[in-house]
C-alpha cells in the first residue's frame, strides 16, 4: 500500500493544476484511491479531506458514477469515525445515485451497508 499511495500522490502532483476534463478525472480517481489506503491505515481525518475533494471534483464534473462511489467510501468511513449521522446520510446518496443509474450490484452493496445500522443495537 505504501507503493500505491506513492504512485497516487505522484499521479496527482502531475495532474493538479491543469483544470482540464481528464486531468480533474484522474484527480477525482487519485483521490478517492488515496482515501481508502489512508482509511485502511485509520489515517480518518486526511481520507475525509480527500473525500471531499474528490466530491468536489464529482460535482464539477457532473460524475454521478464517480460521486456515488465517493458517497459509498465516505459513509464507510463515517461508521469508522462513529458518525452514524454521516454515514446514513452518504450512505443514502449513494444508493440513490446507484438506483438512478441503474447499477444493481453496487446499489445492493450499499443497501447491504445501510442495512447494518438499521440493525446495529446502538442505531
Amino acid at each position: 500500500m505504501d507503493e500505491a499511495l506513492r504512485i497516487l500522490k505522484q499521479e496527482e502532483a502531475f495532474h493538479a493544476g491543469k483544470g482540464d476534463r481528464e486531468a480533474l478525472d484522474v484527480l477525482q480517481r487519485s483521490y478517492g484511491n488515496q482515501a481508502l489506503i489512508l482509511r485502511a491505515w485509520g489515517r480518518l481525518e486526511e481520507a475525509l479531506a480527500l473525500h471531499k475533494r474528490e466530491e468536489a471534483i464529482c460535482l464539477e464534473l457532473g460524475n454521478k458514477n464517480g460521486l456515488a462511489y465517493c458517497y459509498w467510501q465516505w459513509g464507510l468511513l463515517a461508521r469508522q469515525q462513529g458518525d452514524k449521522q454521516t454515514e446514513r446520510q452518504k450512505l443514502g446518496q449513494a444508493l440513490a445515485i446507484f438506483g438512478e443509474l441503474k447499477m444493481p450490484r453496487e446499489r445492493d452493496g450499499v443497501q447491504a451497508e445501510l442495512d447494518k445500522i438499521d440493525s446495529s443495537p446502538s442505531s
